[in-house]
């Protein structure tokens, strides 16, 4: 049973679903076109309204549907949640091919003493932008010392593909070498007919559907209460498509922040765990599914923020 309190563990919110970036494997660009069509964003005032009493003690800013730093609502934002609790953790992940190098100085300054900006930084000069389209690996690169320089925690993310494996462990060094605290490694999850997944990476779709039908891998959700730029709440980042795809049958009215408070909002998603359990078993054994000691999904080292304040 899930129960909440006005201090939640963690919350992740999605401020602007625009981006400066054309990545080939974009889960919404591909498969849900329609929900970029209209701009959308999250403003410190709407989120003001709807947080209530709920202070989260980690805030993920994430990257889904949008660059993060591309809203001009990025920086009170993170007054907000600051002024609200300083002991806050802020994780951002971000492409870091925006602004000035000013704007990254002066993010670092404005996060918490406990943070850490995740910037996705997939290959070196000459591999880069074969994923990352339209973007420029010596401006990224350059805002991220920026930041670093100003008393950032940074981290360099880096998806392995097959056209950048080889880069793998010089771009390690360079992050050491640049002051990033953390190299955070994954393999794709997906691929096309341009990008492909490193020829080793397991796959694991078989052996997962085998273990959830068997019954030994019982379903206990564990939400990590994800809000949208449009202001719909959902009890995961992975669930977030459900909004736009017509097997889904739910009434999001019921999640929709800009008619219920926070805290009433989180009382329905179990009500939407349970639709997505009946809609898409796999996906929900794989997030929240309690496999048997050895035996689950493997274990990738993105991190996500859980070194940010030492913890």
């Amino acid at each position: 049973m899930m129960q909440y309190d006005t201090l939640i563990e963690k919350l992740e919110i999605d401020l602007i679903n625009v981006c400066n970036a054309k990545c080939p494997l974009c889960h919404f660009r591909n498969n849900y076109p329609e929900s970029l069509r209209t701009r959308v964003a999250l403003t410190r005032a709407a989120l003001e309204d709807t947080l209530g009493e709920v202070r989260p003690q980690r805030v993920f800013i994430a990257g889904d549907l949008g660059e993060p730093t591309l809203s001009n609502e990025l920086l009170p934002i993170i007054d907000l949640f600051v002024e609200r609790d300083p002991s806050v953790v802020i994780v951002i992940n971000t492409n870091g091919c925006t602004r000035s190098h000013r704007f990254w100085q002066t993010l670092a300054m404005r996060l918490p003493r406990f943070h850490e900006v995740l910037f996705a930084i997939d290959g070196l000069e000459d591999t880069y932008s074969i994923y990352r389209v339209g973007l420029d690996f010596t401006t990224t690169i350059g805002n991220a010392r920026a930041f670093i320089e100003a008393g950032g925690v940074a981290s360099w993310g880096f998806i392995e593909f097959e056209h950048n494996r080889h880069q793998v462990e010089e771009a390690r060094s360079r992050a050491q070498a640049l002051g990033f605290r953390a190299f955070r490694l994954r393999r794709s999850y997906a691929e096309s007919a341009e990008i492909r997944r490193p020829p080793e990476t397991p796959n694991d779709g078989a052996r997962i559907a085998a273990l959830w039908k068997s019954g030994e891998v019982p379903v206990e959700p564990d939400p990590f209460p994800y809000i949208q730029a449009d202001g719909t709440l959902y009890p995961c980042c992975e669930s977030n498509s459900g909004r736009y795809d017509p097997k889904i049958d739910f009434d999001f009215a019921r999640l929709n922040l800009r008619r219920h408070g926070l805290s009433e909002c989180l009382r329905v998603l179990p009500d939407y765990c349970a639709t997505m359990q009946a809609t898409y078993p796999l996906t929900c054994a794989r997030r929240c599914g309690r496999f048997p000691e050895g035996q689950g999904p493997a274990g990738q080292d993105i991190g996500y923020g859980r070194a940010a304040g030492g913890g």
